[in-house]
Formats: structure tokens, C-alpha cells, sequence
């Protein structure tokens, strides 16, 4: 019989169908609760962005709420950048616990691999053309804005976006941090990382260039982890009868990932109403990249346990989602002989690669 093949096309394509469905035909839910939003301007013709477009679990403040302009307008004449590494962070809830002492997370960065002050961070970006800043959305709580502002005038480097903190709103976070560094720069990558990870900045550079000539798009760690059914569990996933399996759809680890300039505009451009939002960030964007038929790039380089010839991001993987104790950590690697290994320890001053566990076929379009 000749229907194999017939079969297997009508497959493919319900399959590619499905996908589509399930990433840009995300639950409406209600927006009644969320105001309208002053000063943010349209990202292109295309669409126009507005607060009640943003998923209504994300904890969106209107402009009455906030004590200055919460997005800028798209600059007619942007900076031009390297990269933009914006560094996600949040407030602390509870100074014992390292898990939950953003603020301290913050000042041991600030003594190891992020510049200290808005001087260091200005001389940086100057020598690299690689901008750095903090990521945080807002709080209810007064005194901890009042403790944010005072070390955003003592240190600078925040980028301060509409959003509640909170771990839901964390999609949501990610898309206005999106916005907020297309519509104020022009670079070839974005690079989410959070504050829980020791990033050798000093090999950045030489790490764009091999994937600008790879033409990546949607840079990490890849992994088609367990969906968790029970709500039980932290990571419960409440669509999970719609991803029809136990496993997730490959999508890169969340505590860092990098996106092409070309990706990160198209996301921006969506209208967010009509995205499918999933419980998990991460989960969350590797669905928006599927269905931008984005060039994924599995960079192991970005999530290794310890400070290498190769590493970029070290963390403890897979054990956390992050450095399980990065305030104590992250002063033990600093200091280490191997964290201070050459930014180019390869031969002919190059950055050595890591095979990937993930190869894809890149479907041109």
C-alpha cells in the first residue's frame, strides 16, 4: 500500500497544527481587574500593546501605581549593543533563608561578577558594548520599595517594570523586560539570567560571535522535562491534558537562556491576549519560540556545575535551578583558581564548544 507516506504527511502536519493552536490561542480569562497603562507606546505597526493584553494572573500596575513612566516610548535612534543581560531578581521575603534574601543575592554579585556601581557598569558597557542591568517588577510592601530605591541610588543598574513580583507574574515579567530592551536598544542578543547564577561575562563576547554564525535564535540548555500533574507539586502544570504526554515539548532550563535580537522583537510584537501562557516561564517562552519557528541552539555551555575551560553560566545543575546556596557559593567561585581560568583558554585565543544532546533540523522559512 502507498498511504504510508500520505499518513505520515496528514500527521505532521495535525501535529504542527496542534502546536500552533496550543502556543497562540492562550486562555482569554478576564481583564476587568487590570488598568489601562500611560506611557506605553506601540512596538510597531502590527500590534499595539496595552495592560489588559497581558495575562490577568500576572499581577499588571497601571501607571497610578507607580511613581514614574512605566515603559518607555520605542527611541527613534537606539543604543547599539553587543548584548542586553538582564539580571532577574525580586525582594526579599525572608533575610534567613538565601532562597528568598534577593537583597543579599544582589550585594554578593555586586562583590563578585556584576559591576558594583553605575560607574563600574558604565566603563563596562563602554569596553564590551554589553549592558547590564537588574530586572525587578514592584512590590505592596512600602518599606521594601524604599529599601530597592535607596540601593538603585547607591548602586544603580535596575530596570524597573510594571509587574507584581510573584512567581505566576514571572511570564509576564520576562515579556515586559522584552519591551522595556527593544523599545530602549538595538542588540544582537537578549540574555535572561537569574540572580542565583555565576555568569563569566568575560567570555560573552566571544561566545556571540559563534552563535550569531550559527544563526541561533533561542540559546540554552534544552531539556523535554516530566509535567507535573499534581498540584501538590511546584511545578504543577494545570494544562497539562493538553500537552497530551508526560513530558514537556523541548524548551531551554529557565534560570538562563538567550534570544536572538530578530526572536525577542517578534515576541514583542505579539498581542499577549492571544498567547498560551503555561504555569512555568520557561515552559512558557519555548512554546512562543516553537511557534516562531525560532532556530534552537542547545548550548550546554550555559548550565555547567562548575567553572571549566568551556563554561559561560555555572550553576548547580540539575540539582537546582540555580546555585542551591548562591550567597555562600558565589564568593567560593569567584575566589577559585578555576572560575579565573583565561576567558579564552582554547587554542588560537578561542572559546572551546560543548557538544550538544539536543541537534536539531532546522526547517527554513
Amino acid at each position: 500500500m502507498k498511504s504510508g507516506p500520505r499518513r505520515w504527511a496528514i500527521g505532521v502536519c495535525c501535529s504542527a497544527l496542534v502546536v500552533f493552536l496550543l502556543t497562540f490561542v492562550g486562555p482569554k480569562g478576564s481583564s476587568s481587574d487590570l488598568q489601562p497603562v500611560e506611557g506605553v507606546a506601540a512596538q510597531s505597526s502590527r500590534s499595539e500593546f496595552h495592560s489588559d493584553q497581558l495575562h490577568p494572573r500576572g499581577g499588571w500596575l497601571s501607571a497610578a501605581q507607580t511613581s514614574e513612566p512605566l515603559l518607555q516610548h520605542e527611541a527613534p535612534a537606539r543604543k547599539k549593543l553587543l548584548a542586553v543581560v538582564g539580571v532577574q531578581t525580586g525582594f526579599t521575603t525572608n533575610r534567613e533563608d538565601p532562597t528568598y534574601n534577593y537583597e543579599a543575592r544582589r550585594k554578593v554579585l555586586r562583590a563578585t561578577w556584576f559591576p558594583a556601581n553605575q560607574s563600574a557598569l558604565d566603563r563596562f558597557e563602554a569596553s564590551t558594548k554589553i549592558l547590564l542591568t537588574f530586572v525587578l517588577g514592584r512590590s505592596e510592601d512600602a518599606a521594601a520599595e524604599e529599601g530597592v530605591q535607596i540601593e538603585s541610588e547607591d548602586h544603580g543598574g535596575f530596570m524597573r517594570l510594571p509587574v507584581q513580583e510573584a512567581y505566576l507574574s514571572l511570564t509576564n515579567k520576562t515579556l515586559l523586560f522584552l519591551k522595556q530592551t527593544i523599545a530602549t536598544y538595538e542588540a544582537d542578543f537578549v540574555v535572561k539570567v537569574d540572580d542565583d547564577v555565576y555568569l563569566r561575562l568575560d567570555r560573552l563576547p566571544a561566545a556571540i560571535g559563534q552563535w550569531s554564525k550559527r544563526g541561533s535564535d533561542y540559546i540554552g540548555c534544552m531539556k523535554n522535562g516530566e509535567i507535573y500533574t499534581s498540584a501538590q507539586y511546584r511545578w504543577y502544570e494545570p494544562q497539562h491534558q493538553l500537552l497530551g504526554g508526560g513530558h514537556y515539548f523541548t524548551h531551554a532550563w529557565g534560570p538562563v537562556y538567550v534570544l536572538s535580537w530578530r526572536i525577542a522583537r517578534e515576541v514583542t510584537r505579539l498581542n499577549p491576549s492571544s498567547l498560551r501562557y503555561f504555569n512555568n516561564e520557561d515552559v512558557t517562552v519555548g512554546g512562543w519560540m516553537l511557534a516562531l519557528n525560532s532556530r534552537h541552539d542547545d548550548e550546554r555551555r550555559l548550565c555547567e556545575p562548575s567553572c571549566t575551560d568551556t563554561a559561560i553560566a555555572v550553576y548547580d545543575y540539575p540539582r537546582c535551578a540555580g546555585l542551591c546556596d548562591p550567597i555562600k557559593s558565589m564568593k567560593a567561585m569567584w575566589n577559585s583558581t578555576a572560575c579565573q581560568l583565561p576567558a579564552l583558554p582554547g587554542a588560537g585565543q578561542t572559546l572551546p564548544e560543548l557538544p550538544p544532546i539536543f541537534k536539531f533540523e532546522h526547517q527554513a522559512g
